[in-house]
């Protein structure tokens, strides 16, 4: 099964990011836009794991002890040619839970040691990089309060990518 781990956003802030994905569609942009049932702000990703992982990984997270916090999503902007994400605001309490996850599960999973970089998935192999400037100036910046770490299993159904919570732990 593959896992990561992630901050999940209420149903109106996906509709919120659903409104910005859809205004990047009107410009013209096309490419393999996130669903909103999938929007999610990855802590870390475990990759391919086993149960025993699944079990360490659930405990790792039972172990967080933040108060919830606020995040802002800050403007649209790019990974290279290959993704179109909204950019989160640096935030302490991210990057603590993203270490403390890191650290307590490095031993158990094969993890990417890059830097983390928040931000939400908006289009995968966009058609091009839009030059946006005050377009979402309506909207963004846009604040979340996160209150959840959840445990989610990234599978095909159908065809489709479907993420679905394993676990969640409200902070």
């Amino acid at each position: 099964m593959r896992l990561f781990i992630a901050v999940n956003f209420d149903d109106n802030t996906k509709s919120k990011i659903t409104q910005i994905a859809d205004r990047l569609k009107a410009a013209g942009l096309n490419g393999n836009f996130t669903k909103e049932q999938n929007y999610h702000l990855t802590l870390l990703f475990l990759g391919e794991s086993d149960e025993r992982q699944l079990m360490i990984a659930k405990k790792a997270i039972q172990e967080i002890k933040t108060q919830p916090f606020d995040i802002t999503f800050q403007n649209i902007s790019n990974f290279s040619k290959n993704i179109v994400h909204l950019k989160v605001k640096p935030c302490e309490q991210l990057t603590q839970i993203h270490n403390f996850l890191y650290d307590k599960l490095k031993s158990y999973f094969s993890l990417d040691a890059s830097k983390f970089s928040p931000h939400i998935t908006l289009v995968r192999k966009p058609s091009f990089i839009p030059n946006i400037k005050d377009e979402f100036k309506d909207i963004l910046p846009m604040d979340y309060r996160a209150d959840n770490v959840t445990l989610m299993l990234s599978s095909r159904q159908n065809g489709e990518l479907v993420y679905s919570p394993l676990f969640v732990h409200k902070l």
